[in-house]
């Protein structure tokens, strides 16, 4: 459980920091396009996940 405390932190630490960077640094426009790919890749992920044939997926039926 810490692990996990510990580990999204630091995702959002270097998020942050790789985020500066770009802005510091980069083009003024390329922290929106890496907000939109990341946008994109989280939506098809999403979306190819929820049309699983996965146990976890199927509904609860209760009779």
């Amino acid at each position: 459980m810490i692990a996990a405390r510990v580990l999204a932190a630091a995702a959002m630490m270097t998020g942050a920091l790789v985020g500066a960077m770009a802005v510091l640094n980069g083009h003024p426009r390329l922290p929106l396009l890496l907000a939109l790919a990341l946008l994109a890749i989280v939506t098809t992920a999403a979306i190819v996940l929820a049309r699983a044939d996965a146990p976890w997926a199927r509904p609860i039926v209760r009779k």
